[in-house]
This record gives structure tokens, sequence and C-alpha cells, in this order.
């Protein structure tokens, strides 16, 4: 298992979206960006974190056309877990939130899941450079 330091310097760099699904306890799933979105989440060395999202191509009917936010970072290693605290965001509701992502390294693969709710949200990213 990986310390504190370990995960932290672990997810420092540029990644880029693969995919974001949403899975719920019913067993449907969804495409909460759509089918072509693209995205991108940065954490740098020093604590600072940006993640956004937008649909891409043509509008999916009940996608959200953008997401994004920004803030520092911390990791809890044991728990798997990224809180992202939040200090500005599209949603004005998420201003000064923190939000618990459960976050799996494979390689140069991150996933963070978040519940929402009755269901999931499973973002893979991509890594594209280091901080």
């Amino acid at each position: 298992m990986m310390t504190d330091e370990e995960a932290y310097l672990a997810l420092l760099g540029h990644w880029r979206l693969v995919s974001c699904t949403a899975h719920g306890q019913d067993g449907t799933t969804g495409l909460p960006v759509g089918s072509e979105a693209v995205g991108e989440i940065i954490y740098t060395r020093d604590g600072q974190m940006t993640s956004q999202l937008m649909s891409g191509g043509a509008d999916d009917p009940g996608t959200l056309p953008y997401h994004g936010y920004f803030g520092s970072f911390t990791v809890d290693a044991a728990r798997g877990v990224v809180t992202h605290h939040v200090t500005a965001a599209w949603d004005r509701t998420m201003v000064g939130t923190d939000q618990e992502r459960r976050f799996t390294l494979d390689g140069d693969r991150l996933t963070l899941q978040a519940d929402r709710g009755d269901w999931t949200a499973h973002v893979v990213w991509q890594r594209f450079g280091r901080d």
C-alpha cells in the first residue's frame, strides 16, 4: 500500500479524459457528459488541482455541456481517497465543499469514482504529462 506522500506524488501531473460513465444502483449506465466528452485534470506539486469536462461533438440529450472546478487537494492513501477542496466551480453549490474521489492508479491510468445519490460516477484519465 502507498503512503500518503507516495500517492500524492503519483497523482501529480496532467491527465486527459478517457471516459466518464455513471452507474446506477439499478444497473443502468449513462454518459453524464456525452459520448464524445473531452476533459483534463491537473494536480500540481504545490497542492492545487483543476478539473474540466466538456461534452464534445453533437450535444447528447440529457448531458452536462460543461463541468469544471478548481482548488486544493489532499490524499488519504489508506482510504484510497483524494479530496478536492473546491475554491470555485461552474456549479456554485460546490464552492467551499470537499469532494471526495476514490482513486486507483494503474500505470498511466487514473480512475476516480464519486457517489452521487443512487449512482456512481467513474472517470478514467490517461497521464499526459508530469508536474
